[in-house]
Order: C-alpha cells, then sequence, then structure tokens
C-alpha cells in the first residue's frame, strides 16, 4: 500500500492512513512481544552515519533494525 512511497509531511496521510499505520504497529508490537524477532527486513543492510555523538538515537536505530532481522553498519564520528 505505500510501498515505495516517500514521507515528505504527516499532512500527507489522512485520518484513515494513520489509524490503519497504527494499527500494522500494535500487530507487529504482537508478534514481537509473543517472538522476539521478526524477519521484515532479512537480508537487508541499513547503513547509518552519525557525524555528532547520539547514543540513544543511534541505539535505538540499530536495536530497530536487528529486531527486524537486518544488520547495521554503522559509521559513527570517530570513524
Amino acid at each position: 500500500m505505500y510501498k515505495g512511497m516517500d514521507v515528505i509531511s504527516a499532512l500527507q496521510f489522512s485520518r484513515s492512513d494513520i489509524e490503519f499505520l497504527i494499527s500494522v504497529a500494535e500487530d507487529l508490537r504482537r508478534v514481537v512481544e509473543r517472538g522476539g524477532s521478526l524477519d521484515i527486513a532479512k537480508g537487508r543492510v541499513m547503513f547509518t552515519a552519525f557525524f555528532e555523538p547520539s547514543t540513544r538515537t543511534r541505539l535505538s536505530f540499530q536495536f530497530a533494525m536487528t529486531r527486524l532481522g537486518g544488520v547495521v553498519v554503522d559509521l559513527g564520528p570517530e570513524e
């Protein structure tokens, strides 16, 4: 439904779009709570480049990608 869609602004979504996305997020949360992880991003690599220290944000992104079954390559400010 949203594949390939660029998110420019929250205003581009209708109320029903947002309600649908929230229901999908709730379904995904229940799956993770029961099984621990998903494989939505299996075989995918996310490259992150944080040029200022941002431990919480960096770790949140890494944790989310790992939870979805993907791999993270991080280029930190010290690299």
